[in-house]
């Protein structure tokens, strides 16, 4: 479904603007859409603003929504002041005053359009205004009707068509325009514009060819390739444009585009220039280098940090399992038996596991450890896990406190 509507923009110095939009969606949820400043006014968006909806319907054509416009916009020099209006015009003909005032400015100071056309250019265009006044023609209307007149721009504006492209249907070159033909062509013969795309699919022409294909591809190769400069496992540098292109040719994976976002210290022995890993890469049992392998900082039970570079080695130093250093390195758990990651990232998931309870007497607990409290207080861990995690409203007294 299309949805017409006016909309109006109220700006923090107190002006306005007014315009109209086609949208796939409802005005209320086409909240990107904030009109089109143009060159002159393009500083006022920068400004606070606000988006108004003065009018909205799925029954009525472009041309009668920009007619209503015209109306709106007259109504509001009438209400709020023309000088506070960004719209200078009315349906494309601009005020009289702001027109008569900015020509003669213009012409004065030999500048604009006008001022810059040569005796030569002017007579031609002239000659070409009379031939489109003087002509006569005849066209075909979409209901088949022939309609004969003279002159193209009066006859187009009469029937709110563009008066450029019913003249290029006069002339020929173009087959039809908003179902208008010219009557030396058989209507039936026109083909469809979803039928003309299927011609030039099958027969490789336009944007389908081969050629189109290869240029259009280059072009988003240019605009999108990704840059890299690294050093493979043996030491060779690299250096280049279009990254997706380097990991098919070298086998590696997505990760790499992480490598290069800094994201990661290496893949499979790779690094980025000017970054050389300071710590010996782990090699698993198969003979391969250990993707998780990277050098990382835990805060221990003690308040301490502690730095490592493999962790299985640093889980066998501290007495923890590998699993218990990936938890927290991972962000599964914010706290495994006392240790921690450096600085707390208030955003993650696992912050909301610190939970709060309040005892059968009233005192309030921080729980950073659910297995170690039950220990303490003989809990049945599964039933607790239940009350914490919200399954159930108490156990044995015991509630939640809600963290503000």
């Amino acid at each position: 479904m299309i949805y017409y509507y006016l909309y109006m923009i109220k700006f923090e110095t107190g002006q306005f603007y007014i315009g109209c939009r086609k949208s796939k969606v409802p005005a209320a949820e086409d909240i990107d859409y904030w009109g089109s400043p143009g060159k002159i006014n393009e500083s006022l968006w920068d400004l606070e603003k606000e988006k108004h909806i003065l009018f909205e319907s799925t029954d009525i054509s472009y041309k009668e929504l920009t007619d209503k416009e015209k109306v709106f916009i007259g109504e509001a020099w009438k209400k709020f002041g023309k000088e506070k209006c960004i719209n200078k015009n009315i349906g494309g003909n601009l005020d009289p005053e702001s027109l008569s005032k900015r020509a003669k400015e213009n012409y004065k100071n030999g500048i604009g359009g006008l001022a810059n056309l040569t005796p030569e250019i002017r007579k031609s265009n002239q000659l070409k205004a009379a031939i489109t006044k003087s002509v006569e023609f005849q066209v075909r209307d979409p209901n088949g009707k022939i309609h004969t007149a003279k002159g193209i721009y009066p006859f187009a504006k009469k029937h709110g068509l563009n008066g450029a492209s019913l003249w290029e249907v006069v002339r020929g070159r173009y087959e039809s325009y908003n179902g208008w033909t010219n009557i030396d062509v058989d209507p039936s013969t026109i083909l469809t514009k979803e039928e003309r795309v299927r011609i030039s699919i099958a027969e490789g022409k336009g944007c389908w060819s081969e050629e189109s294909k290869r240029k259009s591809k280059q072009t988003f190769i240019e605009n999108n390739a990704v840059e890299y400069h690294v050093v493979s496992p043996d030491g060779k540098e690299y250096k280049g444009k279009n990254a997706s292109e380097f990991m098919k040719e070298h086998g590696l994976t997505g990760i790499f585009h992480s490598l290069l976002l800094g994201k990661v210290d290496h893949t499979k022995g790779w690094t980025r220039y000017g970054h050389p890993l300071t710590y010996e890469l782990e090699v698993d049992k198969r003979g391969y280098l250990n993707p998780k392998v990277s050098s990382f900082e835990l805060r221990g039970p003690d308040g301490k940090i502690y730095k490592g570079n493999s962790r299985i080695k640093f889980a066998k130093e501290h007495g923890l399992t590998p699993n218990t250093v990936n938890s927290v390195l991972n962000g599964h758990v914010g706290n495994s038996y006392g240790w921690t990651l450096p600085t707390p990232k208030h955003d993650k998931r696992w912050d909301k596991l610190i939970i709060k309870i309040k005892s059968p007497e009233g005192k309030i607990y921080e729980l950073k450890n659910r297995k170690e409290f039950c220990k303490e207080y003989g809990f049945n861990y599964d039933s607790f896990l239940q009350f914490t995690g919200g399954k159930r409203s108490s156990h044995k007294g015991w509630t939640r406190v809600d963290n503000t």
